[in-house]
């Protein structure tokens, strides 16, 4: 990812098999085995194997089904995330959602049921595992700088000795 101007845009290496532009509509079924990235609006259903990824200016009336999803817009509609669900800061999902991992930034809203897969995920044709998706490098570091200043906040209270209230007589 890179951010210029304050905007956060995805690395174009990844080869995007199907765009639905800033500036389009579009309504129907999408059955893809690669990646689909939306930018405008579609409603429907949106089908792959591999990732969806839904522009923070799109809007998407849809039940979404794939390997992973990337979400900056809104979704209202169910999603299927075999692999992993990322929602970003600004980022709205407004529907129920099945995934083995969910990450939501700070500033996402969610309003739905999860079911989580304990971390399991599916393995479809040509869908890796994946690492960590931009960004989350930092959110891992931060939980654990957190956990590590707890941790010496903990031990710091263990480890004070008590003094102790000896008068002479």
């Amino acid at each position: 990812m890179f951010k210029r101007n304050g905007k956060i845009k995805e690395n174009i290496n990844k080869r995007v098999d199907t765009f639905i532009g800033k500036d389009t509509s579009m309504s129907g079924s999408i059955e893809a085995k690669g990646i689909v990235h939306v930018e405008g609006y579609f409603e429907g259903e949106i089908n792959t194997e591999d990732e969806v990824i839904i522009g923070a200016g799109a809007k998407v009336k849809a039940n979404v089904k794939s390997g992973s999803v990337t979400l900056a817009g809104i979704i209202e509609g169910n999603v299927e995330a075999f692999n992993r669900l990322l929602i970003r800061s600004g980022g709205e999902l407004l529907g129920d959602i099945s995934t083995g991992v969910l990450a939501v930034e700070d500033g996402a809203v969610f309003k739905g049921n999860c079911d989580m897969k304990g971390g399991e995920t599916k393995n479809f044709p040509g869908i890796k595992p994946q690492e960590a998706l931009p960004g989350e490098e930092s959110l891992q570091e931060d939980d654990n700088k957190q956990e590590s200043a707890h941790q010496k906040e903990s031990n710091g209270n263990h480890t004070k000795k008590k003094k102790k209230n000896r008068s002479k007589k």
